[in-house]
């Protein structure tokens, strides 16, 4: 569920202009600080499910792994982070 809401965060903090603040000489939208938390820290989170829960079928936490992988992928690029150059 948290994936899906990240999903959802993450798409409305490229499409809309929220209140701007300015910390240590840059200047972003209000709705990144928890999207950025969210794409970075979910992604342990399926992984720790994964690894404690070994005799379940874990195919939501496999899902909700691949929408944060693509989060961080859509986020990279959108703020035109280039980590393979």
């Amino acid at each position: 569920m948290l994936s899906v809401l990240t999903v959802f965060l993450l798409l409305v903090a490229m499409i809309k202009s929220f209140f701007c603040i300015h910390l240590w000489g840059f200047s972003f939208d209000i709705i990144w600080i928890p999207t950025i938390v969210l794409v970075f820290w979910l992604p342990f989170l399926n992984i720790m499910e994964i690894v404690k829960n070994t005799e379940d079928y874990n195919i939501l936490h496999w899902i909700g792994l691949l929408l944060n992988l693509f989060c961080m992928i859509l986020m990279l690029r959108y703020l035109g982070i280039k980590l393979m150059e």
